[in-house]
C-alpha cells in the first residue's frame, strides 16, 4: 500500500488514478482472498480522489469524440465509485471536478452535459438551473452537433428526467422540431444512442 501512495503521489495520469479506483473501493468493502488490510486501502483512497479532482478538470479539455466518449466512461465509474464509498469529506473533494467541467467553454459537451447530470442527480443543480443549462445546451447559437452531444451527457442511462420533469421534456421537443432536415440527419445517431440505454 505504501509503495501505491508514492507511485500516486507522482502520477500526473488521471485515466490510471480512475482506472485504479473501483478496485480498490470494491476491496475496502468487500475485503478479498488475500485479506488486505482494508484500512491501509482506504488511506489510499483518501490521496486517489482528491488527485483524481484535481487533474480531471484539465483532462476534459480540448478532446476529440473518442477519447471523450472513453473519459465519459471513466467518469461515471469514478461517480459511482465514490458514492460507494459513502464518505462525505472524498465526495466533496470529487464534486468539485463536474463543479468545474460543467461550466468548462473548452470540456468537450459530452462530458459538460454528464458533469451538468451529476450535479442534478447529487441535488446541487436545482431543476430551475438544470432547465437553464439545457435550454442554453440546445440555443441556436450552438452547432446541433454540440448540443446532441451535450443532451447525450446530460441525459445518460435515464429517461425518468424526462417524464417527471416536464420542462426538460419540452426543451428537447422544441429543439428536435427546430432542427432543418440536414441537421437532424446529422444529429440523429447521437440522439438514438443518447435514448439507446433508456428502459
Amino acid at each position: 500500500v505504501q509503495k501505491l501512495e508514492n507511485a500516486s503521489a507522482v502520477t500526473k495520469d488521471v485515466h490510471l488514478l480512475m482506472d485504479a479506483l473501483p478496485g480498490l473501493v470494491q476491496m475496502a468493502r468487500y475485503g478479498n482472498v488475500r485479506q488486505t488490510d482494508a484500512d491501509a486501502v482506504r488511506r489510499l483512497i483518501g490521496h486517489f480522489i482528491p488527485r483524481i479532482a484535481l487533474g480531471l478538470p484539465a483532462a476534459c479539455m480540448q478532446l476529440d469524440d473518442d477519447p471523450a466518449g472513453e473519459l465519459f466512461r471513466k467518469i461515471w465509474e469514478t461517480n459511482r465509485s465514490v458514492s460507494l464509498l459513502g464518505e462525505d469529506a472524498l465526495t466533496g473533494y470529487w464534486l468539485q471536478a463536474p463543479l468545474q467541467i460543467a461550466v468548462a467553454a473548452a470540456a468537450h459537451p459530452l462530458l459538460q452535459g454528464g458533469a451538468a447530470r451529476i450535479l442534478f442527480d447529487r441535488g446541487l443543480l436545482e431543476e430551475e438551473e438544470a432547465g437553464r443549462r439545457f435550454a442554453l445546451a440546445l440555443s441556436t447559437g450552438n452547432e446541433p452537433l454540440y448540443s446532441a452531444r451535450w443532451i447525450e451527457g446530460f441525459l445518460y442511462g435515464s429517461g425518468l428526467l424526462l417524464i417527471h420533469y416536464p420542462p426538460l421534456w419540452r426543451l428537447l421537443d422544441r429543439w428536435v422540431t427546430g432542427l432543418s432536415e440536414e441537421a437532424f440527419h446529422h444529429v440523429l445517431p447521437l440522439l438514438r444512442r443518447a435514448f439507446s440505454e433508456f428502459s
